[in-house]
């Protein structure tokens, strides 16, 4: 199941060192990589400056869950990612409930039911990705704000919803400016 897209990654928190193991083999299957992490506030950093695809979090084992799910749902980059839990007591499954978790699994883990949940689960990763994938491009563009002169700027990258754009000054919030800029090939 390897796509034409950027690789796709997921966060495991947990302080169980098998089922990292277990989980980083089956989401491996699927062309997803998995980064281990038993430290919530590590968790956490990760979450807010890294683009995810999915968050396993084991709510058996974890305590500080609730801030992991706030960071990630505020995260613009990973709003969307797929929520897998680790919840075997009811307490634990409760919780995962509320936190919105895609999906849920018990202990002990059946890596058969586990890789069901999963393959079923990458279609709505991928779609999500392909949703979010930008083209790294470098275009040249003219930024004409409406007081001063054109800046030139370049792009690093576009998306179906918009682009990033490198600026000589900063822009200011909710200020109007017109973008000029060719499609490389495009007939004038």
């Amino acid at each position: 199941m390897t796509s034409d897209i950027a690789e796709m990654k997921a966060l495991l928190v947990t302080h169980d060192p098998p089922m990292v193991d277990l989980f980083s083999k089956l989401f491996s299957e699927i062309s997803i990589s998995v980064q281990g992490c038993d430290d919530e506030s590590a968790a956490s950093e990760i979450l807010s400056r890294s683009k995810l695809d999915a968050l396993v979090l084991d709510i058996d084992n974890v305590s500080a869950s609730d801030p992991l799910v706030k960071t990630l749902r505020n995260s613009p980059s990973n709003k969307n990612a797929v929520l897998f839990a680790a919840a075997t007591y009811g307490a634990a499954k409760q919780k995962a409930f509320e936190h919105g978790t895609s999906f849920i699994f018990e202990r002990p883990f059946v890596a058969e039911q586990i890789r069901l949940v999963l393959r079923t689960a990458y279609a709505q990763m991928l779609r999500e990705r392909r949703k979010y994938f930008r083209l790294a491009v470098e275009l040249g563009v003219s930024i004409q704000r409406s007081s001063g002169s054109p800046m030139l700027c370049k792009t690093t990258n576009l998306s179906q919803n918009g682009m990033a754009v490198i600026t000589p000054s900063p822009l200011e919030n909710g200020e109007s400016i017109k973008l000029t800029f060719q499609v490389p090939g495009a007939k004038l």
